[in-house]
This record gives C-alpha cells, sequence and structure tokens, in this order.
C-alpha cells in the first residue's frame, strides 16, 4: 500500500505539470503570433515606443523580425526592434472612420436660411423657427425625399417637396458630395381681398462637399413671386462646422437679383448651442443690403445690421 502511494504521487506531480506547461504554451501562443505577424498594410501609421520612453510615429515603409523602417516629417527612421518597447499600428480604416464628434450638427440640413444638400432621414421629423414669427416644419419621406410646410406670421402658407442624392464618397481624396433639388409653392392668405395674385412658384437647387459634421453649399434659386414684383433669381454659398460637442458655426452669403435689376444682398453668420438631445437655439448677425422698391417695400439703397435668433426641435 505504502510503495503504491509512493509511485502513484510522481505520476500525479508530472502530470499537473504538463498541464501547468500546456496552458501557459497556450496563453503565450497568440502573443508570439502576434510578434511575428507582419503582415501590416504598406499605409499603416506605426506608433513606436522605444525603452528611452520616446515615442515616433509615421508611415510603415518596411519591417521585418529584427527592424522596422518608417517614414516621418523629415526623412526615413529605421529602428531596431531590441530598441523598441511597443509598437501600434493605425491603418487607414481606421483613421477614416474615426470621428470628431459622437453626434452630427443638429442643423446640418440647413445654415440659417438656405438648405444645404442634406435632408432629414425617413421617419425623421423636425421643426424651425425664426424670430419666432416663422414655422418650419420637415419630415423625411424616405431616404432621397424629404416634405415640408411651414408659414410666415401665420398668413403665408409654404411648402416644399425635396429630392437628395449622394454623388460619391470619394470627391478629391476622400469628400462626400452630395446633390439636391427642391420644388415650392407658397400661399398668401389675402385679408384685405387684394384682386392680385400673391401666390408663388419657385425652386432651389444645390451641391454639398462635406459630411454631417462640416459641410459648404453651392445654392441657386428661381422663385416666381407677386408680392416681391415678379420673378428673381440668385444662388447662395454656405457652410457650417462643428467646434465642439455643443456648439456649431453656419454662416451663408444670399444675393437675388430681381427682373428691374434691382438686388437684394444678404449675409449671416450663427452660433448653434445644443440644449438637449431634441432641442438647440441659434443667435446670430444678419446684414441686408438691398435696393427693393414695388408698392410693399420700399428700400433704396440701404443696409440693416440685425440680430438673430433661431430655434429647432426634433421630435
Amino acid at each position: 500500500m505504502y510503495k503504491r502511494q509512493q509511485i502513484s504521487s510522481p505520476i500525479y506531480l508530472n502530470t499537473i505539470t504538463y498541464i501547468l506547461l500546456g496552458l501557459i504554451f497556450m496563453l503565450l501562443m497568440p502573443k508570439i503570433n502576434g510578434q511575428n505577424n507582419l503582415d501590416h498594410h504598406s499605409d499603416s501609421i506605426a506608433v513606436i515606443t522605444t525603452y528611452t520612453n520616446q515615442e515616433v510615429r509615421g508611415i510603415l515603409i518596411k519591417e521585418n523580425r529584427q527592424f522596422i523602417t518608417i517614414e516621418t516629417a523629415n526623412e526615413e527612421r529605421t529602428f531596431n526592434k531590441n530598441e523598441v518597447r511597443h509598437i501600434r499600428y493605425i491603418t487607414r480604416n481606421e483613421i477614416f472612420n474615426t470621428k470628431e464628434f459622437e453626434n452630427p450638427n443638429p442643423n446640418y440640413t440647413r445654415y440659417c436660411f438656405m438648405p444645404s444638400s442634406f435632408i432629414n432621414k425617413p421617419a425623421e421629423f423636425s421643426t424651425s423657427s425664426h424670430y419666432f414669427v416663422t414655422a418650419n416644419s420637415k419630415i423625411g419621406l424616405h431616404k432621397n425625399v424629404e416634405f415640408s410646410v411651414g408659414n410666415f406670421l401665420l398668413f403665408n402658407l409654404f411648402s416644399s417637396l425635396t429630392f437628395s442624392k449622394n454623388i460619391t464618397n470619394h470627391f478629391l481624396g476622400r469628400r462626400s458630395l452630395t446633390a439636391a433639388g427642391s420644388i415650392m409653392g407658397n400661399y398668401l392668405i389675402d385679408v384685405n381681398n387684394n384682386p392680385n395674385n400673391l401666390n408663388g412658384w419657385g425652386g432651389i437647387g444645390r451641391i454639398t462637399l462635406g459630411n454631417e459634421y462640416r459641410n459648404s453649399s453651392l445654392g441657386f434659386i428661381g422663385y416666381n413671386m407677386n408680392l416681391f414684383g415678379g420673378f428673381f433669381y440668385g444662388g447662395y454659398l454656405g457652410s457650417q462646422i462643428k467646434i465642439k460637442e455643443r456648439f456649431t458655426i453656419a454662416g451663408e452669403s444670399v444675393g437675388l437679383t430681381f427682373d428691374n435689376v434691382q438686388y437684394l444682398f444678404l449675409n449671416s453668420i450663427i452660433l448653434n448651442w445644443i440644449r438637449n438631445s431634441s432641442e438647440d437655439w441659434s443667435v446670430g448677425v444678419i446684414y441686408v443690403g438691398t435696393n427693393v422698391q414695388n408698392g410693399i417695400i420700399n428700400i433704396n439703397n440701404n443696409a440693416l445690421v440685425v440680430p438673430y435668433v433661431g430655434f429647432q426641435r426634433r421630435f
């Protein structure tokens, strides 16, 4: 009995030892394979930390088990891996998939008055107001289609139907290019029984370079409205950029030409503040240069600088 216990005890200890060695080997295998894996893309960025705690980053040129060569701003540098504490690789896809901010601009579909080529997503509903005297509600009907309806001082009703389409995500490198067109109409409720037709119709076409975090748009306007003396046309340029998670800066410049060679020129710059996940406010300054004369508006060679207040809510 005593002899059998002596014989079985070494066998038991050897078995435990082999099991522990096997587990250690299995745990070390991924690390060894990871160190020997040199299949990195040539356009990867390598971040090298040496044993002297120096961090150097550059484009990976070549690498083997003994050396790694990267291109920095000024030169190509080769490091012996015995001098390297850690290497971190950043691929091209990781760079372009990284977002600056958690959420897009709350007003990426417009600047101050004029729209970008982006529209509300399907079933997304939002409303905005200028000076609390206008209202414009928009809903996404499809990924390419948006419908809006609004009013000005309760008496001027207007609506629009917009088609938007992403053209490419590789314009000028990896910039997004989106185009959109809107047909619009308005109906003025005439409380004074004016015999003249005060309704209107027209459209806006625009093209936008950028994404929901920063973009610029070039737009063209054509509209026929008897209230302003007939047909007018023009264009605009708008830009916006998100500067903080809760703040966006937007600006636009609009020029309109009337048939009788009268002009209206508008510039605006606004700061948009996200109050919460569904509400944001805008404050800014608007410069208006006018040379408009008709039966309703009579401002000749005048310039106005006025403060701006706006409000937007998503549902």
